[in-house]
């Protein structure tokens, strides 16, 4: 065999390696599939300390697999604050209830701007719980849980529902 034919085939199953590669990460990373979105927004004077928003998961939602629950907050340069603590109400077809208090870093200590974005507006996504299985009707209630009234800065927050693939 020709140096010219050995580099050839050498060359179509480099090549050959690198596609079947390609593939493999394309099957393997295959992202979760979004099942439900939905956003509220906030006044732009500010969000009341009692100005709660509500996301309803209704029956027309098909989540009949394991799904990550995200929390998603949407704020300006305008946001005063390093994080932004939110009172969390989940409510389920049973009325089970359970009430958290959670704290989202939306600043590093230096002040950088965590999630993204740039310029005038951020994103920032948090998971609310994982792995979890979810009945229809399922209710969120969020407000904040600042000293500040009304809170200046958080434009919209949000509720996504992704399916596991796996």
């Amino acid at each position: 065999m020709t140096q010219r034919k050995l580099n050839n085939t050498i060359h179509r199953a480099a090549i050959s390696f690198i596609a079947a590669f390609c593939l493999i990460l394309v099957g393997c990373g295959k992202s979760d599939e979004v099942v439900y979105t939905q956003f509220a927004a906030i006044d732009a004077s500010g969000w009341e300390r009692m100005g709660c928003v509500e996301f309803k998961l209704d029956s027309a939602v098909n989540v009949d697999n394991r799904c990550d629950v995200l929390l998603v907050v949407r704020h300006s340069n305008e946001y005063r604050y390093r994080s932004l603590c939110l009172m969390v109400e989940e409510m389920s077809l049973r009325h089970d209830v359970k009430v958290d208090t959670i704290e989202i870093p939306l600043a590093t200590p230096s002040g950088e701007w965590q999630g993204r974005g740039s310029g005038r507006l951020y994103e920032v996504v948090d998971t609310l719980c994982r792995n979890v299985t979810l009945s229809a009707d399922h209710l969120w209630t969020v407000g904040h849980a600042m000293r500040e009234n009304p809170l200046v800065g958080v434009n919209d927050i949000g509720i996504v529902i992704k399916r596991r693939n796996n």
